[in-house]
């Protein structure tokens, strides 16, 4: 599993989105997908149950359960699934393939522990996943129709572009979110700085297209940064 020691920006009060894209390699047990959930450190968490069934969990104190929702779908292994946990302080809710698969009521403040930010277990490294978790992506607020449509029609590694358009010059200005695995098409481009919602599945050393690797520093202040390119963009 991964994990990233309490960060800052992965602490969510009243609003936050995850999406994971995965396929179970066994059904019948826990598989812990992204959380930060650890014995009396609990905030949030998304997991698939022994039922094989998407949950969702919110804590408000740290100690106990406040909120859980379940999905609907029974799911199988060896079967590529996209999941979303969205949550607004109104509703928690499951999207399975951009489908809605459960919905409970919630107006709790989510609690701001210490726990580290885990994908493929929980804060315990228990319920390990016996699966193949790709693709994750947490926001600061709750997906919109829009977003959660461009979300599940990504292919793998983020393989489409959103919020994104037209041609990119030698210095541009992008708002909304950028995945640096996106296939970019424009012009040739050497810095790009971005201001808006910046994915935590950012890679340093991604491709773009193939043709172009990214080299340098990624510069995060909130939810902005400069991502440097070398070479030009396919287009």
């Amino acid at each position: 599993f991964l994990y990233i020691a309490d960060p800052a920006g992965l602490d969510f009060s009243t609003a936050f989105g995850i999406s994971v894209r995965f396929k179970l390699n066994a059904t019948g047990v826990n598989h812990a997908l992204a959380n930060k959930w650890a014995t009396d450190d609990l905030s949030y968490y998304f997991v698939v149950n022994t039922a094989n069934k998407l949950v969702g969990y919110l804590s408000a104190n740290g100690t106990t359960i406040a909120t859980t929702v379940t999905g609907a779908t029974a799911l199988s292994s060896g079967v590529w699934y996209h999941g979303l946990l969205v949550y607004d302080q109104s509703t928690l809710k499951i999207y399975l393939n951009n489908v809605e698969d459960g919905s409970v009521a919630s107006t709790i403040s989510i609690y701001n522990g210490l726990a580290q930010f885990r994908i493929g277990a929980n804060g315990d490294a228990v319920n390990k996943a016996n699966a193949v978790i790709d693709d994750v992506a947490v926001f600061n607020h709750a997906f919109t129709a829009q977003e959660r449509a461009d979300y599940y029609a990504m292919g793998d590694d983020f393989a489409a572009p959103i919020n994104l358009a037209g041609n990119l010059a030698c210095v541009s200005t992008l708002t909304g979110a950028l995945f640096i695995d996106s296939l970019i098409a424009g012009a040739p481009a050497s810095v790009c700085t971005v201001t808006g919602a910046l994915s935590t599945s950012i890679r340093l050393a991604a491709t773009l297209n193939a043709q172009t690797t990214l080299i340098g520093d990624l510069l995060v202040a909130g939810w902005q940064a400069q991502i440097v390119c070398q070479s030009a963009l396919a287009g």
